[in-house]
């Protein structure tokens, strides 16, 4: 399989998609081989989408739930770095993973910890908090309470930019945020 080589995207993604979905009963040498097809297609520039982008999260996430654990700390590796890359559904198939999966939650930590909004989200979301999480809540509040009083907000966002994110609010009440 040779994914994003234009041949037949439908199949392949009906390809990946089967395969993700057995998970646990994925084979050990189809995980491997899943590991190889999907890694090097995650880098990308900014604002690029490949057609199969929900498919190659989905895949990594079929790995990361594999018997082996060592292919499955690799596949939660590469959803960090999907994460980074701004695959658009790996924050939330990431905030639907176990925390305990070996080496997940230290690179959210580093990741969130250099910034990385969608990082921040999914540490909020597990309840986990660190002080390098409050400024980007500090960022949000400020956006939020720019915002007039009694106008209506458009529930979508009409420019890319600073989106509001209540995970962030609600995890950074109580634990010590401070306006500045």
């Amino acid at each position: 399989m040779r994914v994003g080589a234009g041949v037949r995207a439908d199949a392949e993604q009906y390809a990946l998609g089967g395969l993700a979905a057995l998970g646990a009963r994925l084979p050990i040498p189809v995980a491997q081989q899943m590991l190889e097809i999907v890694v090097p297609l995650l880098p990308r520039q900014p604002n690029t989408y490949i057609v199969v982008d929900d498919e190659l999260v989905a895949a990594l996430v079929g790995v990361s739930r594999c018997t082996d654990r060592q292919l499955a700390a690799r596949a939660a590796a590469a959803l960090v770095d999907a994460i980074g890359h701004g695959l658009a559904s790996a924050t939330d198939r990431v905030v639907s993973l176990d925390r305990d999966l070996p080496g997940l939650l230290p690179a959210l930590r580093e990741r969130a910890q250099a910034g990385d909004e969608d990082a921040v989200r999914v540490l909020a979301s597990w309840g986990e908090w660190h002080s390098f999480m409050t400024r980007p809540t500090q960022r949000l509040l400020e956006a939020l309470f720019k915002h007039p009083v009694g106008q209506p907000r458009a529930d979508f966002p009409i420019v890319s930019g600073v989106r509001t994110r209540p995970w962030c609010l609600i995890s950074g009440s109580g634990r010590g945020f401070r306006s500045g």
